[in-house]
């Protein structure tokens, strides 16, 4: 009985011990990947040369008849939203861009502009029945040049952020399923960026 009861306490210890092993060995063993931490707009290629770059100062009236100067604006940070109504990606794009500036629009330091390379008439209708929460101005190729475009062609849509340096800051071109969130994250970095002590209001 004696060796038949420590036969079976050995047992029954071995299993505890085996029992706790796969825990360990699984904490050990595990291979977690690393969660990326999201990075906000993706850089154009086409901009590259441009970004820490001066912009031009591009001046426009929106479809409410107030006029913009983005040298009036240095001390501000600009988000600038290149579109126009035939775009799929652009149009796709306007409810974020709304919910976007439901929950930044209200920052003092932040100004959000749609620019539309489209006839006025034809931008005017759209917006009848797909509105932006935000100015609308229609401007014309030249200005969009301007703009830190290089190249001979613009890509829609085009996100430009400009710091309160008046320097391009971000740029990116093409659609985005997540552009409220992306476009939310390079705005913050932008937006968190200390003033030069020299920038005007």
């Amino acid at each position: 009985m004696t060796s038949t009861r420590l036969l079976l306490a050995a047992g029954l210890s071995t299993l505890a011990l085996l029992g706790q092993a796969p825990p360990a060995s699984k904490s050990e063993g595990a291979s977690v990947a690393p969660v990326q931490a999201p990075q906000g707009l993706r850089p154009a290629e086409a901009f590259k040369a441009r970004i820490g770059q001066p912009v031009a100062d591009v001046q426009f009236a929106d479809l409410q008849g107030k006029t913009w100067s983005l040298a009036a604006l240095r001390g501000k940070v600009v988000y600038l939203n290149v579109w126009f109504t035939g775009c799929p990606p652009c149009v796709k794009e306007i409810p974020d861009l709304n919910a976007l500036h439901a929950r930044l629009g209200s920052h003092p330091d932040l100004v959000m502009l749609a620019l539309a390379y489209d006839d006025e008439s034809k931008v005017r209708a759209f917006l009848k029945t797909r509105p932006f929460q935000f100015p609308v101005a229609c401007i014309p190729f030249v200005a969009l040049k301007q703009l830190a475009m290089s190249g001979s062609s613009v890509a829609f849509p085009t996100h430009l952020i400009i710091d309160r340096q008046g320097n391009l800051a971000v740029a990116s071109t093409g659609g985005s399923e997540q552009i409220s969130r992306d476009l939310e994250i390079s705005l913050g970095q932008v937006l968190g960026a200390p003033a030069s002590p020299s920038t005007g209001g």
